[in-house]
């Protein structure tokens, strides 16, 4: 994942949470992904409001 050199926006966070193996195949993630959109909606809508810092914050 460090070298896939993926940019983090709403949408790039949306397609790994949907399916973290299709988006970095090869990865070790033992996450399976969340194929609810409205789940994931509210997941990435919470990170980003983690702090204020992050440009999509703005």
């Amino acid at each position: 994942m460090k070298n896939a050199g993926i940019v983090w926006t709403r949408e790039s966070l949306d397609e790994f949470l949907r399916a973290p193996l299709t988006m970095i195949p090869g990865t070790n993630m033992a996450f399976a992904g969340m194929p609810d959109a409205q789940e994931r909606d509210r997941l990435i809508t919470f990170l980003l409001n983690l702090t204020d810092k992050h440009p999509l914050c703005h």
